[in-house]
């Protein structure tokens, strides 16, 4: 009966054990869960100095697996990542380095594949963010042309000035270029920007892209940020990020913010407005007349007039001689000498023509200026060293 009894109570302690041990084995752990908002909020939290894009630095990132449209959706907003307020004032210099010139691609952003991605208009019906990997396959074709339409993008005003190149003001900017995408007149891709932004701002580093991807076959991690302030509706500028892929940025690697300004005019951004604000040489077109005329009658036809006379009065008998000097002493002193002015100082007032291909200036009568290209050329008035600072050089024939 005893020997019973225990093989009883040892059946139910197996019995015990084996629940026990199911019941372990049956525990479920709570999963972890990333909240990439989180995530957003501390990098916008974060000063530029201190913001960090990626765990690995651009230079290191390699192309990431995820295809263009889900590289597209992970999109950083840069605007996060920089302060506007840190930007230095326009003072002349079409772009500003920002980040010490890395640009804010995450690894998860960078890809060996060809997409484009355009933000939604906002309520001001103004673009957003342009996203893209450039590559040769959606470059546009050898002969197709690129045309805007009649797009009005927010702030946009036909104002003129006769100064400025092709005299608008402002121009239908594409903020990833025609020559790069292809794209002609989409909303999400065009703003109002300056003849200035898009001439001397942006397009150097558009070439620099098409030309590396052209010669190279490679791709270009490229976005473009409009940055508007508060409810403005013209942008104060462009961050433009750019980042060659295969070769890690040794081809293309940039980050800077480029001015939606233009020289010598002031700019309402609030709704796109604009007046002139000429430098103190606005009265430069009077001023170089009377040089002219100092410099030719003054030194030349004195010094040829005072030895010829006395030289052919010496034989009396030949006094026949005197028209002679009056023939030759008006014509020929007023072709060379118009050139004089060429001595004036750094400091003063000129009217020059700019030569926006060769950056050349020249005085107006120069012989190249009528061979120069209208779309090349623009009247400036100023001084000699203002035109140096802006990187032209003088032209060797007129040595303005």
């Amino acid at each position: 009966m005893n020997q019973l009894n225990n093989k009883r109570f040892l059946a139910l302690g197996l019995s015990v054990i084996l629940f026990l041990s199911i019941a372990a084995g049956c525990k479920k752990t709570q999963p972890v869960v990333s909240h990439p908002h989180e995530t957003a909020a501390t990098i916008s939290e974060a000063t530029p100095s201190e913001a960090t894009p990626s765990e690995a630095t651009p230079s290191e990132a390699t192309p990431s697996e995820a295809t263009p449209s889900e590289a597209a959706k992970k999109l950083s907003n840069p605007k996060e990542l920089f302060r506007i307020s840190e930007i230095a004032s326009f003072s002349g210099k079409p772009h500003f380095a920002v980040n010490d010139n890395k640009p804010f691609f995450t690894t998860d952003e960078i890809v060996s594949k060809s997409f484009e991605s355009y933000s939604e208009l906002d309520k001001l019906k103004r673009c957003g963010t342009a996203f893209a990997c450039i590559g040769e396959d959606i470059m546009p074709q050898k002969n197709e042309k690129n045309e805007t339409g009649n797009l009005k993008p927010s702030g946009f005003q036909t104002t003129k000035y006769d100064y400025i190149d092709g005299k608008y003001l402002y121009n239908r900017c594409h903020l990833i270029a025609f020559s790069l995408s292809g794209e002609k007149a989409n909303e999400k891709n065009i703003i109002t920007g300056t003849r200035y932004l898009n001439n001397e701002g942006m397009l150097p580093f558009e070439k620099k892209i098409q030309e590396y991807v052209l010669k190279t076959h490679n791709h270009v991690m490229y976005r473009v940020t409009p940055i508007f302030e508060k409810e403005n509706l013209l942008a104060t500028g462009v961050l433009l990020e750019g980042y060659s892929v295969e070769d890690k940025g040794k081809g293309i690697n940039f980050n800077v913010f480029c001015y939606n300004a233009q020289p010598y005019v002031t700019i309402n951004y609030k709704d796109g407005t604009s007046k002139e604000n000429q430098p103190p040489t606005t009265a430069a077109p009077k001023a170089t007349a009377a040089p002219k005329p100092k410099a030719t009658t003054a030194p030349k036809p004195k010094a040829t007039t005072a030895p010829k006379p006395k030289a052919t009065t010496a034989p009396k008998p030949k006094a026949t001689t005197a028209p002679k000097p009056k023939a030759t002493t008006a014509p020929k002193p007023k072709t060379p000498t118009v050139q004089e002015p060429a001595n004036n100082g750094n400091n003063l007032s000129a009217t020059y023509i700019l030569n926006t291909n060769t950056k050349k200036f020249h005085y107006s009568y120069c012989d190249s200026v009528k061979k120069m290209s209208e779309k090349n050329k623009q009247a400036y008035s100023g001084s000699r060293e203002e035109i140096l600072r802006m990187g032209y050089e003088p032209c060797k024939r007129c040595n303005p």
